[in-house]
């Protein structure tokens, strides 16, 4: 949660390994709801991530499609990698407020 004055943005965070579920149907439909935070109608704005403990090397070696920016664009950060999860997650924010 990050609030500014009178103005506030919420970020719903899930830790979670993806290797084996990457495709998954039901993995699918928790990115889909995710995705979904960003378009509810709120007076506060709502962002949801699936921080990865998961080694992009080992995401892409399952699914060779996936690229960092597209991981990004479904909500995905890669933990600890570059050491930047939670500040792209709180510069989003900020940028909402």
């Amino acid at each position: 949660w990050l609030k500014r004055g009178t103005r506030q943005a919420l970020a719903f965070v899930e830790p979670k390994g993806i290797e084996l579920i990457l495709g998954d149907a039901r993995f699918q439909t928790k990115l889909d709801l995710l995705r979904e935070l960003r378009f509810l109608t709120l007076d506060v704005p709502i962002r949801g991530y699936l921080v990865s403990a998961t080694a992009f090397s080992a995401i892409s070696a399952r699914d060779p499609s996936q690229t960092r920016e597209s991981l990004h664009a479904q909500g995905i950060l890669i933990q600890g990698e570059d050491s930047r999860d939670i500040q792209t997650i709180l510069d989003e924010l900020r940028a909402l407020i």
